[in-house]
């Protein structure tokens, strides 16, 4: 819920303080679904009977807004906050509701609130085994559960992996020596013979999908191929 009310008031008269920067604007992404609520009530508490009401949104572009639009009347509203628009995320949104009152005699009262409305961080898992023995062959890394929670947002999953032995400070540039992508870079197949002994490997994978990224690690330790016992 968002709710805007009064700084100070004296029946009948009504003072709304309102702060319209950028800076102070309350943030939510294209998959949510917001409730828009209004709590309006007198100096002293006691609520008002509401004659009409309506909610409106705007979408800012520099230092101005353009039309506004109707949502829908009455106290509460249920809001989608997606913009049809290419490529111009984030958006920001004024939204304005108005009022009449049957104890304010033909008053109108009216409040906003700012919206940042981005698109939600991208979604990367990699699903695989933590361990693996020297003689299996290949190990699959697969990230292929990795999406965008947005599903209408434009443009295609990228998937680019990299990986290092744990007492190398950085990932190298390129990809693995020891390994290659599959299915669009949804799946990592890793020549585990060709990894160490006793050393733990990180693969790191980032997932990008226009201005957005997101990575993810996933850490294997190598055993020996074979184990010796002495009783």
């Amino acid at each position: 819920y968002f709710f805007s009310g009064n700084s100070s008031c004296f029946f009948p008269d009504v003072d709304i303080h309102l702060d319209g920067t950028k800076v102070l604007a309350k943030e939510v992404f294209t998959i949510s679904q917001l409730t828009l609520g209004a709590v309006i009530t007198f100096c002293d508490s006691q609520p008002m009977s509401i004659l009409a009401s309506l909610w409106e949104k705007s979408i800012i572009e520099g230092d101005s807004h353009l039309p506004f639009q109707e949502l829908g009347k009455g106290i509460e509203q249920v809001f989608n906050p997606r913009i049809n628009c290419t490529g111009c995320y984030p958006v920001y949104l004024y939204l304005r509701f108005t009022a009449h009152a049957k104890e304010l005699q033909g008053k109108m009262l009216e409040s906003f609130v700012l919206l940042k409305v981005d698109l939600p961080e991208l979604m990367t898992k990699i699903e695989g085994p933590v361990k693996a023995a020297r003689g299996i062959g290949e190990i699959s890394l697969d990230a292929s559960r990795s999406h965008d929670p947005d599903s209408f947002a434009e443009g295609e999953l990228n998937f680019t992996w990299s990986c290092k032995g744990k007492k190398d400070e950085v990932f190298p540039k390129g990809t693995c020596p020891y390994a290659r992508p599959v299915a669009d870079g949804k799946i990592f197949l890793v020549s585990v013979n060709r990894l160490r002994s006793n050393h733990h490997y990180d693969f790191e994978l980032v997932v990008s999908k226009g201005r957005r990224v997101r990575k993810a690690i996933h850490t294997v330790k190598v055993l020996p191929s074979v184990n010796f016992t002495f009783r």
